[in-house]
């Protein structure tokens, strides 16, 4: 009796909580994170791509995995301070 009490709270509080509106009793949709690595002309790896996936920003990070830019949804390349770079289209 207490275990069917407790699941149908736990329940309750999933399904109003504001972070399970998406997916309600079900596993999300969205994108999980990614990471792609950078490498240079001689397959020397110098960073990686790093997608942390629910529609958020695409991270260029170094070999120490910091930060030094981003890929913005609209295809611009940004520094840390988020000043353009370039853009995508440029790459072509």
């Amino acid at each position: 009796m207490t275990r069917l009490m407790i699941f149908t709270i736990l329940a309750v509080f999933l399904a109003t909580s504001p972070a399970s509106a998406k997916c309600l009793m079900s596993y999300c949709k969205d994108k999980a994170p990614t990471r792609s690595r950078i490498t240079n002309i001689d397959r020397q790896i110098v960073g990686d791509l790093y997608d942390p996936g629910h529609g958020r920003r695409i991270q260029i990070r170094d070999t120490d995995r910091r930060i030094i830019g981003y890929v913005e949804r609209s295809g611009r390349i940004t520094d840390t301070r988020r000043r353009k770079v370039g853009s995508i289209e440029a790459l072509r």
